[in-house]
């Protein structure tokens, strides 16, 4: 059986907290309005933008934030690439009821698969929804 990746469309954003916006839009612009899962990856792709904003290189003057989304035959992938940081591993919180910490547990609880992948010094971070 083959399989094949396509890409379906990147952006780079800058990397400030508006930015969050400007890829949930993307997301839903790509995917239209009838793919099953266009809440979910817009939710996520937001949370993934707003932590690269907030804990990566990516939020200093000039810095970027790219996010690719790319169809997998049954799934979607979505990437959000940042400019690295300190932090070498993404930290899930497992705090339900804190006041902010909770993207990652919620890519945890929401996608299918996720994960990440550092290069250069940035990271990409990267989930999967089954279609």
């Amino acid at each position: 059986m083959l399989t094949t990746t396509q890409v379906l469309g990147e952006v780079t954003v800058p990397g400030c907290e508006q930015s969050a916006r400007h890829a949930r839009a993307f997301v839903r612009r790509i995917l239209g309005p009838f793919h099953p899962r266009l809440d979910d990856a817009c939710l996520l792709a937001s949370e993934l933008v707003t932590n690269a904003v907030q804990h990566t290189e990516s939020r200093r003057p000039g810095g970027v934030v790219a996010v690719t989304i790319l169809d997998l035959v049954h799934a979607i992938r979505i990437e959000v690439t940042d400019e690295g940081s300190d932090r070498t591993v993404p930290v899930v919180r497992g705090d339900v009821l804190a006041d902010s910490g909770r993207g990652l547990l919620l890519v945890q609880s929401v996608a299918d698969d996720w994960g990440y992948h550092p290069h250069g010094p940035g990271t990409t971070v990267w989930f999967h929804l089954n279609s």
